[in-house]
């Protein structure tokens, strides 16, 4: 499949959902690396893509959003980051036949660029251009570079991920600041700015993702759709996190969801998914929602 000509084509794709609470649900460890299972516990990963896709995600996005050699470092796993990254896009492209296209995931380092962090730009750029060689090599049709909240790091992330041909979403957090009504990520990005260096540096498709549950993206993307033509594509969160009894609980009920993701397509988004606390569940009722409205 191809991921622009579908984008143009149709009006209304659905993303997958979390990852990580579904692994959890099959046993992950907290404090484990949620990558090494593309090769210790393949199947598990498959049986999560397969969940989605029977949902009713026309995208489905690999286990490999810690996949990058700074975070994977941390396992002392480094070695198998080639392997991890090629294996995870191999799981999924299993599971997604040619029915539904797959996305090369990439999240942060975890570390900062200096003069904050020990990094520099060429190093990042390195890091990231190694797991989407990756990626690509192993047949992703699209690379999504998720939950960044520096810009910098965003920027190499986009250049080293376009380097290898394939489309490119760039995505970041945003929380809404507590004393006005305005968005920023952790590291301080408004959208203007986001969305001026997104489009400046390459990237095919504009997103926003976690940070803020689905109301608050629904206002962001109406934000968005003012400051850019570009294709724009959303993945909240289930609801605002809670913690309760000493786990982060994600509370917000698949119909409630599925209502606020459909006004997110209609105020401009051409991709919605969920992301930390959905569930496959919630792809399903904003799939027949959006086929019983047809």
């Amino acid at each position: 499949m191809d991921f622009k000509k579908t984008l143009a084509t149709k009006k209304k794709l659905i993303c997958d959902g979390g990852m990580g609470t579904q692994l959890i649900e099959k046993g992950l460890q907290g404090g484990g690396c949620p990558e090494l299972w593309n090769l210790e516990r393949p199947e598990k990963i498959e049986e999560i893509h397969k969940s989605y896709i029977s949902s009713g995600a026309d995208l489905i996005t690999t286990n490999t959003f810690g996949g990058n050699l700074l975070k994977l470092k941390n396992f002392h796993m480094e070695s198998k980051a080639d392997e991890i990254n090629q294996a995870g896009v191999n799981i999924a492209r299993k599971s997604a036949k040619e029915k539904t296209l797959v996305l090369g995931d990439i999240g942060p380092t975890g570390e900062f660029l200096k003069p904050i962090g020990t990094y520099s730009s060429e190093e990042f750029y390195e890091i990231f251009h190694k797991q989407a060689e990756s990626l690509a090599k192993a047949g992703a049709d699209a690379i999504i570079i998720e939950t960044m909240t520096d810009l910098g790091e965003l920027t190499q992330a986009v250049k080293a991920s376009k380097k290898t041909g394939l489309p490119v979403i760039a995505s970041m957090a945003f929380t809404k600041d507590a004393n006005r009504n305005d968005f920023h990520t952790m590291m301080g990005v408004d959208l203007k700015t986001f969305v001026n260096s997104a489009a400046g540096t390459g990237a095919d498709v504009i997103s926003v993702n976690c940070g803020s549950g689905a109301e608050e993206i629904l206002e962001i993307i109406k934000r968005l759709k003012k400051l850019t033509s570009f294709p724009l594509m959303a993945e909240p969160n289930a609801g605002l996190p809670h913690l309760i009894k000493g786990k982060t609980l994600y509370e917000q009920p698949p119909e409630s969801f599925a209502e606020t993701a459909l006004k997110i397509f209609d105020a401009g988004a051409g991709i919605v998914g969920g992301c930390c606390g959905t569930t496959p569940e919630h792809i399903r009722v904003l799939f027949n929602l959006i086929k019983n409205a047809a």
